[in-house]
């Protein structure tokens, strides 16, 4: 389930992004139409980079996936890897497992870090992910109540 991938680093004197940045807080439903509103090239700029963070915590309070937002974060991450926030990628592998049998999950996990994918919390997503690709539904119950692998 491991996948190699090298990243490039940001190594420019200026910021990735302006000091003065909506905060996840000031996310609203207005900027969440304006994102999906956006062609996938124009989300690959981490100036919306908190806003597209701020969508991935409303996906897990509502319970819904979204894929092409989920994709731009996880292309931002492999492009500007200093910006990578553990929690938002194991909180989007978390949600990639609604879309199956979509290959969603493969997808985002071949292009995080080998470090990121080596950890616990992503190994028990990967656990969790053959359980459900299995059809193991019982143990797959079993293995969620034993430790929220996501926030």
């Amino acid at each position: 389930h491991h996948c190699s991938a090298t990243f490039p680093v940001h190594d420019s004197a200026k910021p990735l992004r302006p000091q003065a940045s909506i905060s996840a807080g000031a996310f609203s439903a207005m900027a969440s139409s304006q994102l999906l509103a956006k062609q996938d090239h124009e989300l690959l700029t981490t100036l919306e980079l908190d806003d597209l963070q701020a969508h991935v915590k409303k996906q897990m309070e509502e319970g819904f996936c979204d894929s092409r937002i989920n994709r731009a974060i996880i292309r931002l991450y492999s492009l500007h890897p200093d910006e990578l926030d553990e929690d938002v990628v194991v909180n989007i592998l978390a949600l990639s497992l609604i879309a199956l049998p979509e290959p969603d999950f493969f997808t985002h996990l071949c292009m995080i870090p080998q470090a990121l994918q080596d950890s616990e919390r992503v190994k028990g997503l990967m656990e969790v992910e053959t359980l459900l690709q299995a059809g193991k539904f019982g143990q797959f119950w079993e293995r969620t109540r034993e430790a929220d692998v996501a926030e």
